[in-house]
């Protein structure tokens, strides 16, 4: 299955994708088009349970004679092993069917039939079957009796054209993607000891704190912060330890190359 649309909202917890304006869905060689579509998926299971499309439903599927379409208000399709095998219509449905003897896929004539709800049924994604409810008005004609001007139903739009088959496909006639190079933040420059070299006596401490004379004092054995300079000489210390004599001048000078090229 696939499909396309302006817009699309999915949520894995409950099993529901949306796509919104303009969708179109091909489930093997139908396609179905409407006003919005929802794909619900069994959450336990995460296979593909029902397809519903809302407002202006539109099923085709290309036969070599034409084109299989029903139309109506809604349409609701249910899954069995992610495969489509039911399709309800309901609500003005029309259909244009081209019927086939089951035996010699011969055509016999062409169906168009106009009901309250209609019922098709697939078998590998092709039409086997299809149950009226409520039927209308309507008339099978016989082959090459079809007027030409009824052939499609109005609303039709085949978009096969647009059809996705691959992943690939998703990039088709859109230039490669830029991918910008990632830099970190610089490390800072070393301003030197946090604090300032003043002796005890001169220190200003009031009389209520709890601060000592030595916790303004730098620690000559605490630890040192981590700047680019001191950073830089460990990494080539590190790399002359595994490759002896085979520091680069790029090693020991980053910014040399730093004008964003590969």
């Amino acid at each position: 299955m696939s499909g396309k649309c302006d817009s699309i909202y999915t949520s894995e917890r409950i099993g529901l994708t949306k796509m919104i304006t303009n969708p179109v869905l091909w489930s093997g060689e139908n396609q179905m088009t409407g006003d919005t579509i929802h794909i619900l998926s069994n959450t336990v299971t995460e296979q593909l349970d029902t397809l519903k499309v809302f407002e202006n439903a539109f099923l085709i599927q290309k036969d070599s004679a034409g084109y299989n379409q029903v139309s109506g208000v809604r349409l609701t399709g249910l899954f069995t092993e992610n495969e489509l095998d039911t399709v309800n219509v309901d609500q003005n449905a029309e259909v244009v069917y081209y019927a086939r003897n089951t035996d010699t896929n011969k055509l016999e004539g062409i169906d168009n039939t106009i009901g309250s709800s209609i019922q098709i049924t697939l078998e590998n994604q092709d039409i086997i079957g299809i149950r009226f409810i409520n039927r209308g008005t309507g008339k099978f004609f016989p082959v090459g009796m079809y007027p030409e001007e009824k052939k499609l139903l109005p609303g039709f739009n085949w978009r096969g054209d647009e059809r996705l088959k691959s992943v690939e496909d998703l990039f088709l006639g859109k230039p490669p993607p830029k991918l910008p190079r990632i830099r970190g933040i610089p490390l800072p420059e070393d301003e030197g000891e946090f604090f300032e070299d003043v002796p005890e006596e001169e220190l200003e401490i009031p009389e209520y704190s709890n601060l000592k004379p030595k916790d303004l004092l730098n620690d000559p054995e605490g630890p040192k912060a981590q700047v680019r300079d001191t950073l830089q000489d460990k990494a080539i210390q590190e790399k002359e330890k595994f490759f002896p004599g085979k520091t680069s001048k790029k090693d020991e000078d980053p910014n040399d190359n730093d004008d964003g090229e590969n």
